[in-house]
């Protein structure tokens, strides 16, 4: 049998598409892959900023289109890429363990950052630049678009004091401090990370033979935070056009999520795991 993804071209993607195929393959080792690489909205459009013309969905028509025409069975997300409403007939068949969910803040190693300093910080993020604003009253955020390797570079050709990146995306990279970068990690519970951030999301058509084969790479705890962090987004009826932060973990059998949205401050639920949509609702209620 052989499996035909869909993914965007940048390495990033790639690297996440083929983190997809490993899982799958330890599962059914006999499957064969066929990798497609699709151009979307949003990569053709780096001269403004998301939500300048139409935010997250500019990352995901174009793998729906291509699913539901039967171009490809499936498709490789960023998590924190994806609306909060899918196409019919389509839905997210696995998410696979999450990683690193936090932000970091990424200066040049012979540039330390300073926060006495008057500082621009590129960040294509409303969600970061208003919480980095909030902490570092001398920093100014400025647009920044494109992919990893193209931002690094804006930053080491003195573009930028500093830039945003997901912790997950520079993990995946193999991108380390040794490569010439000071890195600090934003704590997740002060510094809310966006939905679903760290995790993969793999999307297709569900009671199918691939959905059957997909289905064994799903991480429960990673979904259970993947719909509950999500389903907080879809009650406020959020989309980039506002600055969002949804953070979630496990311990112990108890389920803690945090957010915020605008000027709110950030709000904390925590419940048992079992209740852990229960503690979804109750966070979006308090945040509206």
């Amino acid at each position: 049998m052989k499996i035909k993804i869909g993914t965007r071209k940048s390495h990033l993607a790639l690297t996440q598409t083929q983190l997809v195929v490993s899982e799958i393959k330890k599962y059914s080792p006999s499957v064969e892959f066929e990798i497609v690489e699709i151009t979307t909205q949003g990569d053709k459009i780096l001269d403004k900023p998301l939500l300048a013309f139409g935010g997250k969905g500019v990352f995901v028509t174009e793998f729906e289109e291509a699913i539901l025409n039967g171009k490809i069975d499936i498709a490789v997300h960023s998590g924190k890429d994806l609306p909060t409403t899918l196409s019919t007939g389509l839905s997210i068949l696995a998410t696979p363990m999450r990683a690193d969910c936090r932000d970091v803040l990424i200066t040049s190693e012979n540039q330390p950052f300073n926060p006495n300093k008057l500082s621009t910080v590129g960040t294509g993020s409303l969600r970061r630049s208003q919480q980095l604003e909030e902490m570092y009253p001398n920093v100014k955020c400025v647009p920044l678009r494109g992919n990893v390797p193209t931002r690094l570079k804006k930053l080491t050709d003195n573009e930028f004091d500093a830039i945003v990146l997901a912790a997950a995306g520079l993990d995946r990279l193999g991108i380390t401090p040794n490569n010439g970068y000071i890195f600090q990690h934003l704590n997740p519970s002060t510094f809310v990370p966006a939905a679903a951030q760290g995790i993969i999301a793999v999307e297709g058509k569900p009671n199918s033979e691939v959905s059957a084969i997909v289905e064994k790479i799903n991480h429960a705890p990673t979904n259970i935070s993947f719909n509950c962090e999500r389903e907080v987004l879809s009650l406020l009826g959020a989309d980039c056009h506002q600055s969002v932060g949804v953070y979630s973990y496990i311990e112990n059998e108890t389920f803690t999520i945090s957010g915020f949205i605008g000027i709110s401050g950030v709000k904390t639920v925590t419940m048992p795991l079992s209740q852990a949509k229960n503690a979804a609702t109750k966070l979006a209620g308090e945040l509206l």
